[in-house]
């Protein structure tokens, strides 16, 4: 769908909201049915590849990384910034996650059992992208 046209639904939405022709409950249902037609469209984010930096990072003994100060850091800049990236990943595709078990659980209420396999299917897929996720991180952080 366009952006044009997402645009337009949404606003289109938002009048009805403002209006009162439509309850924060039907509008979140409305949302959960858009999500559940447009599926394709959301994608988890994959982590980035490593840099150079970040993989001798690694290799220095988890004690001892505990003790590098600023200047380190500022000499190997890639290294925050690598894990900064992937905190933000991270927390976005949680994000997605959520909001897909949301749509998941008002589309089940409403009896739409076409829109909740659509959703099942994607939080499957995202399970899966979670677990890669967590085990190629490991909780090594910056």
């Amino acid at each position: 769908m366009p952006q044009e046209e997402n645009n337009e639904r949404m606003q289109g939405l938002l009048r009805a909201l403002q209006d009162g022709a439509l309850t924060i409950d039907n509008v979140l249902l409305k949302c959960s049915e858009w999500t559940a037609e447009t599926i394709d469209a959301y994608q988890f984010k994959p982590l980035p590849i490593k840099p150079r930096e970040v993989l001798s990072y690694e290799e220095i003994d988890p004690m001892e990384r505990k003790m590098l100060g600023e200047s380190y850091y500022g000499a190997q800049p890639a290294v925050r910034n690598y894990y900064n990236l992937v905190r933000q990943i991270m927390v976005e595709n949680n994000a997605l996650y959520k909001w897909l078990k949301e749509c998941r659980e008002l589309l089940e209420k409403a009896g739409q059992a076409e829109a909740v396999a659509q959703i099942e299917a994607k939080l499957s897929e995202c399970k899966q992208e979670m677990l890669i996720q967590i085990t190629e991180e490991g909780g090594e952080n910056a």
